[in-house]
């Protein structure tokens, strides 16, 4: 009898257990991002998820994009966000091609403009990020083709901090749409720079990945439809 009720005990907790699951009530999330999207855009969509669900535990872990793709492709994470690479057959992916914004302090004549181009930069000093990363690349290619004066005064890891130069009116900077997110919600009403469109187009990828060889939890199921709402939503309102 003893051992009856401890089973018959094991089997109410384990369908309460199933339940709470279920319902969206109980369970883990485990997500990796990159640097541009832990600031603001992942930590703002995860507390808005976990609203009115205490008993869902959450991990976010920011990293570079190359170590965000390894953990997702050795199946130790949910979901991964971070910039696009080479596709692997042990992750499922959906990518975003993000335009980037040209960044200037809000008193420069250059801020009337409703779009800026490389002939309008020419000469002035840039904040870029290192020599080989996509966005860099792309931007020296669009100063060449167009004949125009490219001068990096500033090389850095990540685009936030480069907005504190622009602030300071010492450079412009060509970013990404989730520094450009970050930084309106950081600083609001009092911010010193002003974002413009960039011609020609130069894109920063995004993928949403998840590991191939694993299932999806209901809850893994439901922040990763979010998510690809809320990408979705700020491509297009960069477009």
């Amino acid at each position: 009898m003893e051992e009856a009720e401890h089973v018959l005990d094991r089997l109410t907790q384990s369908s309460r257990t199933l339940r709470e699951i279920g319902n969206l009530e109980k369970g883990r999330l485990r997500i990796a991002c990159n640097p541009a999207s832990s600031n603001f855009f992942m930590p703002q969509l995860l507390a808005e998820f976990l609203k009115g669900k205490p008993k869902i535990e959450a991990s976010l872990m920011m990293r570079s994009s190359r170590i965000v793709t390894d953990w997702i492709a050795s199946q130790q994470y949910d979901i991964g966000f971070a910039e696009s690479s080479e596709p692997r057959s042990t992750i499922l992916s959906e990518d975003f091609a993000l335009p980037c914004i040209c960044a200037l302090p809000k008193n420069d004549p250059l801020a009337l403009k409703p779009v800026i181009t490389p002939h309008d930069l020419d000469g002035r000093s840039a904040a870029l990020l290192y020599e080989e990363h996509t966005t860099t690349i792309q931007t020296r290619k669009a100063f060449q083709d167009s004949g125009a004066r490219l001068v990096k005064r500033f090389e850095l890891q990540t685009f936030l901090p480069s907005l504190h130069l622009v602030e300071g009116g010492l450079c412009y900077t060509i970013c990404d749409g989730f520094t450009v997110h970050s930084y309106e919600q950081s600083m609001g009403s009092q911010s010193n720079v002003v974002f413009k469109p960039f011609e020609p187009r130069i894109t920063l990828n995004m993928s949403l990945m998840t590991p191939a060889h694993r299932p999806k939890s209901i809850i893994a199921e439901m922040f990763t439809a979010k998510l690809s709402s809320a990408a979705s939503a700020l491509l297009k309102r960069l477009d």
